[in-house]
């Protein structure tokens, strides 16, 4: 299992876009070969279970990291 500390972060609603203003997001980059590669996300409304989610975020970019860390070592 993979275990490291999340790398979130979290975006509260903007002003820019009203139609936003009660969304909040919840992202993470994740790397390959040492680079920023992608980004993974939720967005959901303000009051979502941020304790619960952002883990789950920065243990799902860690996933995706390993998976091409392994892809890499065999070959594939």
């Amino acid at each position: 299992m993979i275990r490291r500390p999340p790398r979130s972060t979290l975006f509260p609603y903007t002003t820019l876009f009203r139609s936003l203003r009660d969304l909040s997001f919840i992202t993470a980059n994740y790397k390959v070969r040492g680079s920023k590669k992608g980004s993974l996300g939720i967005i959901g409304p303000v009051r979502m279970n941020y304790s619960a989610l952002i883990p789950i975020v920065g243990f799902l970019a860690g996933t995706i990291e390993q998976a091409f860390s392994d892809m890499e070592i065999g070959g594939g």
